[in-house]
């Protein structure tokens, strides 16, 4: 079947394809080296200004990394009052790729920009300057827009404003530069970021190092690049302006919608169709809290579904680049957890079967560990290890701990859900979408099935603040790991950031919020079932997040996660702790 909104007309779609990006973009540059200081009585460079309590380098890097950038170079100054060893040991508290420009004080960026792409090899980038306010939906708009190199830009409000000034015809640059006439106002000016692709990354790497005086700025550079290679602009201004009432004549409104298309064939059509029957079945009360299912079409190829674009941050990107304060953190994550167990969670009950954690949870472990040894000689040898030393902690290995669970009739009996419920499925924090302001949410990618226990969804949020999921998935730890002997000896620690502080705020608090809720009451083992299914969902990740890069870090992070919590599920069990004083400490 196939429905549409008669009475809408669509000014912009956002195309969203399951794992199908337009241009992988995975390398950032940013350009810090100007000498100038933050101010008279504040030494330090501009990219260390603070924007609430977190510098604008600081919030640059978190964004880029939750966008998915794994590669960031920093280039910064080599000489000037505000670089020095002090400044250089801040920032590598924050970043440790820099670059040293030790011209900067008679360069301009164009010189800069030139030792950074010099540095890697070529490939779609990110360029963007060092003292800019830096917003996700900017580097989403780049990473998701249909051109290889393109700019944002918005309208200059007088012919005398400063900037690199930008004209355009039908979104391609015609002329771009610092001195336009006047004559030629209105004009847009450069906000200091774009994306290039691969032709344009060889081009502006030429035109800078034929810069012998090094007294160009990048923009200027620019100006010979758009001769030879096509760079469109964004408009900011329409990019801020999604949802915003345009009125029209004889009373109406129209309003400027974006859409997100979700489409997806093969391995994806399954869980795609599951999930329009499942958001279209929703109960009444239930439906305010998840997308709108607008257009669908479950017989095409690919088969997709239309919902509405929901102009918020995830939780998790609200948290990892310090939007929230830890109150409004706990206050939201306390509201989702309310609306679940009270209008969710008592959905759809029915008997759970006896073989419930068998099915759900310890045969998808064994699948995953063998799709992974297949695609990655790495974990061959990590799979074959006897023993495993987590931070100096030392633990069995996955089969060892698989073999013990499925051989304790006892445990099972316990792990077995009383019942099975309406759940969502996928509960981690990049699944939700918050209003910070109002503390609204909704709650994206639920799995469409109803066969699961609340344990599942609580072992996703707890996969979150527990685990570090967020952190592993963006790649924000440090991994230094090694086989030798048929021992992996391992290091993994978790990277330094206000946002690690929030986190294990919301390990801690978050329990103490679910005690009055009556099917925890009802469930005297909940808490053992939800430590069980986060460590379950570590040791069952690691297919999705190989790169064959050779190194793995990502995978291995998330499986040292999952066995370091599984023994530590074990050992729980086998103390006998007191479930209810599982609430950690500072």
């Amino acid at each position: 079947p196939f429905k549409s909104l008669d009475n809408v007309t669509s000014l912009s779609t956002i195309d969203y394809k399951v794992n199908n990006m337009r241009q992988e973009v995975k390398t950032a540059i940013i350009l810090a080296a100007g000498p100038e200081t933050i101010s008279y009585n504040d030494p330090k460079p501009r990219c260390l200004i603070l924007l609430n309590g977190v510098s604008l380098l600081e919030h640059k890097i978190r964004i880029l990394k939750s966008c998915g950038i794994e590669k960031i170079v920093v280039v910064v100054g080599g000489k000037g009052t505000c670089w020095h060893e002090d400044t250089y040991d801040e920032i590598r508290q924050i970043h440790d790729s820099i670059i040293i420009n030790y011209e900067n004080l008679k360069t301009k960026n164009a010189t800069s920009l030139f030792l950074a792409l010099d540095s890697i090899e070529r490939q779609p980038t990110l360029i963007m300057d060092g003292d800019i306010v830096l917003r996700e939906t900017q580097v989403i708009s780049l990473l998701n827009c249909r051109y290889k190199n393109a700019l944002l830009s918005r309208e200059a409000i007088s012919p005398s404003e400063f900037g690199t000034k930008i004209r355009f015809d039908n979104d391609k640059i015609i002329d771009i530069g610092l001195d336009f006439s006047s004559e030629d106002f209105p004009w847009f000016i450069w906000s200091g970021i774009m994306k290039i692709g691969n032709n344009v990354f060889n081009n502006l790497k030429l035109e800078a190092k034929k810069d012998s005086s090094k007294t160009k700025y990048v923009g200027e550079i620019l100006k010979s690049i758009i001769k030879k290679n096509k760079i469109h602009n964004l408009d900011m201004g329409k990019l801020d302006a999604i949802s915003s009432p345009i009125f029209g004549g004889s009373h109406a409104t129209i309003k400027r919608l974006e859409i997100i298309r979700k489409e997806a064939d093969d391995d994806g059509r399954k869980k795609v169709i599951e999930e329009v029957n499942w958001l279209r079945s929703l109960p009444v009360d239930v439906r305010k809290h998840f997308p709108t299912v607008n257009n669908y079409d479950l017989d095409s190829k690919p088969v997709f579904f239309e919902m509405p674009y929901y102009k918020y941050p995830s939780f998790r990107k609200a948290l990892l680049s310090g939007e929230l304060k830890n109150s409004e953190a706990l206050s939201i994550l306390k509201n989702i957890s309310d609306f679940m167990f009270d209008s969710v969670f008592t959905k759809r009950l029915r008997k759970a079967p006896a073989n419930y954690i068998k099915t759900i949870h310890l045969n998808k472990i064994w699948k995953r560990l063998e799709i992974t040894k297949q695609k990655s000689e790495i974990f061959k040898d990590i799979f074959e290890a006897d023993t495993v030393i987590i931070n100096g902690i030392e633990s069995e290995n996955i089969y060892e701990l698989l073999n013990y669970i499925e051989n304790k009739p006892g445990l099972l009996e316990i792990l077995n859900p009383p019942k099975l419920c309406m759940v969502h499925g996928d509960l981690h924090f990049d699944n939700v979408i918050v209003d910070i302001k109002s503390q609204d949410f909704i709650l994206l990618d639920p799995r469409g099935l109803d066969n699961y226990w609340f344990t599942y969804d609580l072992g996703k949020i707890w996969h979150s603040f527990y685990g570090f999921y967020d952190f592993l998935h963006q790649g924000m730890f440090d991994l230094d790991f090694k086989v030798k002997d048929g021992t992996v000896n391992a290091n993994l620690v978790m990277s330094k950031t206000p946002a690690l502080k929030q986190y294990k705020m919301l390990h801690r608090e978050f329990p103490k919020t679910l005690e009055k809720h009556n099917l925890l009451k009802e469930d005297p083992h909940w808490m053992l079932r939800t430590l069980f299914s986060n460590a379950s969902h570590f040791c069952s990740v690691m297919p999705f997040h190989l790169k064959n890069d050779g190194k793995e870090h990502n995978a291995i992070a998330m499986y040292l996660m999952g066995l370091k919590l599984l023994t530590e599920f074990i050992d729980i069990y086998e103390n006998k702790f007191e479930m209810e004083e599982f609430f950690p400490q500072d």
